[in-house]
């Protein structure tokens, strides 16, 4: 026991000798923990922080300019060759044009080698645009088509023509006994 008194009492007056010292030691080492985990990363961050901003600067600007080629470019009218054209008034006519319709369809069937009996063309009006588009200028016409075809896979041709077509149309609804095709296609005015 005396020999732990000894200790105990060396200790106390080694710790009341170097108290301050040892607060001191104590001190330094938060400080230094801390600026490595929390206030170093934070002084990086600060000191790139100009590099970082000069960059976002940079493609802001580049971005303004892109932005003004491009109003410029939504301003001009699309530079369509005249081959363009047509095809464009092919696919989404200006207006619905009645013989050009029956003549596009005319077309298809003799080029398949099918004679089209009869053909029916009806504007349908749809307030907010075709198919719900929202777009008041896109417009669709029914169109009924009587077919003269003898056998089913003639028939199955001439609706894959149909699909292939320039002119977009959608068929709503097919009869083979009767040869009738219904189909919904569009324009744009």
């Amino acid at each position: 026991m005396p020999e732990n008194k000894k200790f105990g009492d060396r200790f106390n007056r080694l710790f009341k000798k170097f108290f301050w010292l040892i607060i001191l030691v104590i001190v330094l080492a938060v400080f230094a923990a801390g600026w490595f985990v929390l206030l170093g990363p934070q002084v990086n961050v600060l000191a790139e922080m100009p590099k970082t901003l000069q960059a976002l600067v940079e493609q802001a600007s580049i971005l303004e300019q892109k932005k003004a080629s491009l109003n410029e470019l939504s301003q001009a009218p699309p530079l369509l060759s005249p081959v363009e054209e047509k095809l464009l008034d092919l696919v989404l006519p200006p207006s619905l044009d009645f013989p050009s319709v029956v003549e596009h369809f005319v077309a298809l069937g003799k080029s398949n080698n099918f004679l089209i009996s009869s053909v029916d063309v009806a504007e349908a009006n749809a307030a907010n645009g075709a198919l719900g588009s929202g777009d008041s200028h896109l417009k669709s016409a029914t169109v009924n088509l009587g077919i003269s075809i003898g056998k089913y896979d003639e028939f199955r041709r001439f609706l894959r023509a149909l699909e292939q077509s320039v002119m977009i149309a959608n068929v709503y609804s097919v009869s083979f006994p009767l040869n009738g095709v219904s189909l919904v296609t569009y324009y744009y005015q």
